[in-house]
Parts: C-alpha cells; structure tokens; sequence
C-alpha cells in the first residue's frame, strides 16, 4: 500500500510540474514530445532531493529542539510533497549566493 501511494503522490507532482499543457503533450513531433517529457523528468528529480534536505533539516531541528521523532512514524514521509511549490508568479534569484549553500550545516 505504501508503494501504491508514492506512486500516485509522484504522478500527482508530475501533473502540477506539467501545467503548462493542462497535462497534455500538445507537440506534434516525436522530439519535441520526448524534449517535454524529459524536461518534466529532470524537473522532478530536482525537486526530491531538494525536498529531501529540507526534510532533512526539519528533522534535525526538531530533534534539536527536544522533541522524540519515532522512527515508524519516518515511513510515513516522502519526498514528493507539492503543496509548497509556487508555480505561478515572479521568481528571483540572487546569483552572489549560486555554490553557497542557503541552510547551515548542509554540504551539496
């Protein structure tokens, strides 16, 4: 059953990763199809681990902040969260801080 729904939660990213065709591949052109695809792959693959370490902080956070964390309850976590990822809107970035990490005590 956990399988079943990580599956369905990494299905769910990519439908909200691939807005721009309503979640259609609109091109005409085998290339160009397999281009979209790709592109939807290696944005979610920046996404988990991405994810991952912000989990990971969390966590340790938490812990350093005094409180138990089972870990039958870590099972229950996944990567593949999407609530958090605005996809409309203006972006900035600031690139004085690309090569740097932006959290404490995190090697890339």
């Amino acid at each position: 059953m956990i399988g079943l729904n990580k599956g369905e939660s990494l299905h769910a990213l990519m439908r909200k990763m691939f807005f721009g065709g309503q979640g259609e591949l609109r091109d005409r052109t085998y290339n160009d199809q397999l281009n979209a695809a790709s592109s939807l792959n290696l944005l979610v693959a920046a996404i988990v681990p991405w994810n991952t370490v912000q989990m990971q902080v969390a966590l340790r956070q938490i812990r350093e902040d005094g409180h138990r964390i089972k870990e039958s309850d870590l099972v229950h976590l996944s990567p593949l969260m999407r609530h958090h990822i605005g996809l409309y809107g203006q972006y900035h970035f600031n690139v004085d801080l690309y090569g740097k990490s932006p959290l404490p005590n995190v090697d890339y």
